[in-house]
């Protein structure tokens, strides 16, 4: 929305960027590597089969997960999200998953997923691709997708990120920083280890990033920033 209305900038006043997905260049992942390789015909057989919905969001399937990960694959379901995520068990209680499980996943659409695998290896943060010169010319106004132009986020924005995130590189969050224009904090967490998740769900957050959070939104608050 910055990009395409950088008018409403004027009504954010701080942005808190945690583990921001933006590029996609330098992701080192087992799980979404292949699923891109195969993207286009996974959207097309969810499309013929009337799928617009990944994981929905309804009661059954909130109960169906919530006990197959609390009490029976507890341990698989920890694994699964650690290989996604980025894997550092230290900072996951995994005594905690009936409580994880009980308010995800939330589930997307398939169109969102679609959008989100395009990107990967795209060499840019490009918007949604029709498969189709025509569809993309009536969308966008041009045969293939644009990039976003992330320079126009002029809202002070604060990026907390991390050296073992699979959703997106320590690498890719610098490309991001150095291409909006008011960056207010750059923050490289320090421990190795830390992944995607850990961004709420780490033993650890209140001190790593809850506490920096909140006393940067006093600094803006208060106009240090």
């Amino acid at each position: 929305m910055g990009s395409e209305r950088p008018a409403y900038m004027k009504k954010i006043k701080s942005m808190q960027a945690l583990a921001p997905v933006a590029y996609w260049d330098y992701i080192v992942s087992p799980v979404l590597l292949p699923f891109v390789k195969y993207l286009r015909p996974l959207i097309s057989i969810a499309k013929t089969f009337g799928i617009y919905e990944f994981l929905p969001e309804n009661d059954v399937w909130r109960r169906l997960i919530h006990k197959l990960c609390s009490f029976v694959f507890q341990n698989t379901c920890a694994y699964i999200t650690q290989e996604i995520m980025g894997v550092d068990f230290k900072q996951f209680n995994i005594s905690l998953v009936p409580l994880f499980t009980g308010h995800s996943s939330a589930g997307s659409s398939v169109k969102s997923l679609a959008h989100f695998g395009q990107q990967i290896h795209s060499g840019g943060f490009f918007k949604y691709d029709y498969y189709s010169a025509w569809e993309n010319r009536r969308r966008h106004g041009a045969d293939t997708p644009p990039q976003y132009n992330v320079s126009k986020v002029d809202c002070k924005v604060a990026l907390y990120y991390s050296k073992n995130d699979r959703l997106t590189s320590d690498k890719d969050v610098v490309r991001l920083r150095d291409a909006l224009p008011n960056v207010v904090l750059d923050y490289l967490i320090p421990d190795p280890l830390y992944n995607h998740v850990n961004f709420i769900w780490g033993n650890d957050v209140k001190t790593v990033i809850n506490d920096r959070m909140i006393e940067i939104l006093r600094r803006v608050d208060n106009g240090e920033l």
